[in-house]
Formats: C-alpha cells, sequence, structure tokens
C-alpha cells in the first residue's frame, strides 16, 4: 500500500513551530561518571505544527483524510518538513486533533514525529 501524501489544501505552518530531537539515551549509573549511550542510531524528531486550512470544506476533507487513510492518525505519511523543504515521512503523535476557527480559515495544533 502507498503511503499518503498530506494533502495539498493544507499547510503546515511555522507559528509555534517546534523540533525536538530524541537518540532515546540510555543511563547507567556507576561509581564515578555515568555510562550513556543512544537507544537508537537515527533520532525520533518530534515536530510542534500548526496545520491550517482554508474553509470548512477543507477541515471536513482533512478529518476524512486522518480518519480513513492515516487510520485515525495513526499510519504514515509524506509531507513537506517546513524548516528545510525536504519530503518526509511521518505520522502523528496521539491521533487526536483539535481544530480553532480564525475567521474562515480552521488551525489545528498537531505534533508530527519522524525518523532521522
Amino acid at each position: 500500500m502507498a503511503i499518503p501524501e498530506f494533502p495539498s489544501y493544507a499547510r503546515i505552518i511555522t507559528d509555534g513551530f517546534t523540533e525536538k530531537r530524541d537518540f532515546g539515551v540510555i543511563r547507567s549509573e556507576m561509581d564515578g561518571l555515568a555510562k550513556q549511550r543512544p537507544r537508537w542510531s537515527k533520532p525520533i524528531v518530534t515536530r510542534a505544527v500548526s496545520i491550517l486550512v482554508q474553509s470548512r470544506d477543507d477541515k471536513a476533507a482533512f478529518d476524512a483524510f486522518v480518519s480513513d487513510d492515516l487510520g485515525g492518525g495513526s499510519a504514515w505519511f509524506t509531507f513537506k518538513d517546513p524548516v528545510d523543504g525536504v519530503s518526509k515521512q511521518g505520522r502523528f503523535v496521539a491521533g487526536s486533533q483539535q481544530w480553532s476557527p480564525q475567521g474562515e480559515n480552521w488551525l489545528q495544533q498537531a505534533q508530527i514525529e519522524s525518523i532521522g
């Protein structure tokens, strides 16, 4: 099955954007200095993003994309990273969604995680 593309009518904007990289460092307490090592060779990168759609119809279409194409938000999809513009595979962290109206537009806060 092909990995779905993030819809073109929705934009990931950098308003409130943050990015966290986690190698899952394991720390073992020892006599003297503790030892540390990474759990993963590539980090899990979690991005806090805002998703903007420009109409109620686009909001309904995005809700259907998450529900139908992403299995309620659990499946992977391809998106364009708002920082470097590179296409990456990611998924939503904890599939809950909360929209807020911004005039004619709708805005959703979300977290997207990817590997590396």
